[in-house]
């Protein structure tokens, strides 16, 4: 095996280990909520308590990668997102103690995946790079996946601790894969060399504004589609749970099915994603986010309506929306890294990933007021309206397919650059 597909298959496995606690909280937040009395609202707040947690960090550790290196970035983290979820699953009480324990796991788990782009880059050269981050970033939904289905199979068995406990051991086995199986490599002379000193001014203006418009209408795009893909990836395992209960199911089994289902509908994002990287090299980046973002949009707008409609209904446009909402998710990072210099590439990753999981510190928490707006008096699994909390996620999701389509008409402008 070549060297550079070592690295990435060991660095995937790495963020695959340490994302594992990222949902478990999700699957089982109606356990926890009967257990504390927690509102939605609250439920919505614990859970973008993990993404203000990663918020807070990813631009620290985007610029502290530009200068000790992602590796040491990457490995610490990755210990750090272990310690936090197991001591959850271990102490964890209280509303207030959920919400910090979760808040720490963010900020650790928030260091791995804009370095891990950082290194990757260090590898790969750019026509290589649409599969490449592609099949890192299947890691995410792939834990996400198994998060789910893995944390409902011991929470059913022997209560939630269990279930939290069993996801976040594993991420000591993400530690040991980053610590000894990857390793960085020296930017290439020719990508770091200086440009000539005799540019003229407007030269300058000219060339500074090319890349800047790209790059803040890729990061424009990739704030609608975080806001759609981690408010619906949250939410997916309570919502299937509250319609299978309202097709009249008992409570035990509505705890196994819907964990199995929202394990499924995350985990067919795997193929999706991989299956993108390689037309998006083919065919081009902006044609897939711009299909893929509209496919999601239908299925936003779409999933809130089937509750209390059949099983095979609910089911299928879960996976519908499961599979496009996170298919494109690699293409904007490897945009932005085709329009920035090197050395600036992890600050510009970290400022990229500042603003869209700044969306998903919110939308989570937005889904979940509005879902006890519109059913006051109920608890979670008792709501029966959920369309319009999905639309909430629909409708600022269209920012995404806008912004890259205001990309094909820069490049109209400006033809032979990187997202022809």
């Amino acid at each position: 095996m070549a060297k550079k597909y070592s690295i990435l298959l060991f660095l995937s496995l790495g963020l695959f280990f340490a994302s594992l606690p990222w949902y478990n909280f999700s699957a089982v937040a109606p356990a926890l909520a009967e257990e504390f009395q927690l509102s939605s609202s609250q439920i919505g707040a614990i859970i973008s308590a993990f993404q203000i947690g990663y918020v807070l960090i990813v631009l620290l550790t985007g610029w502290l990668s530009d200068k000790i290196g992602p590796k040491r970035v990457i490995v610490g983290a990755t210990l750090l997102a272990g310690i936090f979820s197991t001591l959850f699953a271990l102490i964890a009480n209280t509303f207030t103690s959920i919400l910090w324990l979760r808040v720490l796991s963010g900020l650790a788990t928030g260091a791995i995946y804009v370095p891990g782009m950082a290194l990757l880059t260090q590898w790969f050269a750019a026509n290589e790079r649409g599969k490449a981050l592609s099949f890192f970033t299947v890691a995410i939904p792939l834990a996400g996946a198994a998060s789910y289905l893995v944390t409902g199979w011991f929470a059913a068995r022997w209560g939630w601790r269990a279930g939290i406990l069993a996801t976040s051991l594993r991420a000591f086995i993400g530690f040991l894969c980053e610590g000894f199986l990857v390793q960085e490599r020296r930017p290439s002379q020719s990508r770091t060399a200086a440009a000539p000193a005799a540019v003229r001014s407007e030269e300058v203006v000219q060339r500074k504004l090319s890349l800047f418009v790209p790059a803040s209408l890729i990061t424009l795009a990739y704030m609608g589609h975080m806001w759609e893909l981690y408010g619906h990836n949250s939410w997916v395992g309570p919502f299937l749970h509250s319609s299978i209960l309202a097709l009249g199911s008992n409570a035990a089994d509505a705890v196994s099915a819907s964990t199995m289902l929202a394990s499924l509908s995350v985990f067919v994002g795997v193929p999706a994603t991989a299956l993108c990287g390689v037309l998006a090299d083919k065919f081009g980046r902006i044609r897939i986010i711009m299909l893929s973002s509209v496919a999601s949009f239908v299925g936003s707008s779409m999933l809130g309506f089937t509750h209390g409609h059949s099983l095979g209904l609910v089911i299928g446009v879960s996976l519908w929306l499961g599979a496009w909402v996170i298919a494109d998710t690699a293409m904007y990072k490897a945009v932005l890294t085709e329009v920035v210099p090197e050395r600036l590439l992890g600050t510009a990753l970290g400022v990229q990933s500042v603003a869209g999981f700044g969306m998903t510190a919110i939308s989570p928490a937005v889904f979940g007021a509005m879902l006890q707006r519109c059913n006051p008096g109920q608890t979670m699994v008792e709501a029966v309206l959920w369309w319009p909390p999905y639309l909430a996620l629909a409708l600022p999701a269209l920012l995404a397919p806008l912004a890259a389509l205001l990309l094909v008409l820069w490049q109209k402008r400006y033809p032979g650059q990187v997202w022809q």
